[in-house]
């Protein structure tokens, strides 16, 4: 539909009347009536269309156009295009689908201002689509020059990840963390969350050493850093009360039962 019901109806009249000659049976009209429409509207026309007694495509049309009239649709179909966005997905020609609803709504909800449309399709599109459609420099002035970039983009971009999915991959280089994951019997339950959501991708992992990486993450951690960092941790205790005025007989049993005589009891892990 366009984008308001009196405008489509006024449109499907004018072509009834010029296309007379060809529609000669009021079953080709009725039938050319139900294909200018599509979605919601479909569903609605189609009601129509099997009502008995039949109605003519003039009376198709009019019934149609009385429904998206109605206050209550009107207020339906703001409150819903107010809420339709586009989610973020990486499927092509995902914006196709979701810019025939977003038309639909326009139409149902009256929203004909060039500029809001504008506004409501730039603000409302995929995080993805509105990251690369800001690397183009030529705004676009219109809501179909909008649609038409959008559109290109979505099979563009989403067709380059598609093929960077299964591209080859390149040596990976050996280390001990990676081999572990890669090769260990048993995972925790966040490595075995990981190791489920990278074995959809066909690509390997590569690893730069602590130099060229400066993020830290667990995979720049080296293993002897870990014994010193855990010793200091299991032993960071403040001596809050002197040796020499501790009770004699509990600083003996604390230092037999660590087997040593020189220990001092701000080291003792208690």
């Amino acid at each position: 539909m366009e984008p308001k019901a009196n405008l489509w109806l006024l449109l499907v009249s004018e072509r009834l009347e010029l296309y007379e000659s060809s529609l000669t049976s009021e079953s080709q009209r009725r039938s050319y009536v139900v294909d200018q429409t599509e979605g919601e509207t479909q569903e609605h026309i189609l009601a129509l269309y099997m009502q008995i007694p039949k109605l003519t495509g003039q009376e198709l049309a009019y019934q149609l156009a009385a429904i998206y009239r109605n206050p209550a649709e009107v207020d339906h179909a703001r409150t819903e295009y107010e809420h339709w966005v586009m989610p973020n997905t990486t499927q092509r020609g995902n914006f196709i689908v979701w810019y025939r609803k977003f038309r639909l709504l326009t139409t149902q909800a009256e929203v004909t201002n060039q500029q809001t449309l504008l506004r409501d399709l730039d603000r409302k599109i995929s995080d993805f689509l509105a990251r690369a459609v800001a690397l183009h420099h030529k705004p676009c002035t219109t809501v179909g020059a909008l649609a038409d970039k959008l559109t290109e983009i979505d099979e563009l971009e989403v067709s380059i990840r598609e093929r960077n999915r299964y591209r080859p991959a390149r040596e990976v280089a050996k280390k001990p963390a990676l081999e572990y994951v890669m090769s260990t019997k048993s995972l925790n339950a966040r490595q075995a969350r990981w190791a489920e959501a990278l074995a959809n991708y066909n690509f390997l992992i590569m690893y730069r050493s602590g130099k060229d990486n400066f993020l830290a993450d667990a995979l720049t951690r080296h293993t002897d850093e870990l014994d010193p960092q855990n010793h200091t941790e299991k032993n960071r205790l403040q001596q809050l009360i002197k040796n020499d005025r501790i009770d004699t007989q509990i600083l003996s049993e604390t230092l037999r039962m660590h087997h040593s005589d020189e220990i001092s009891i701000a080291n003792i892990d208690i």
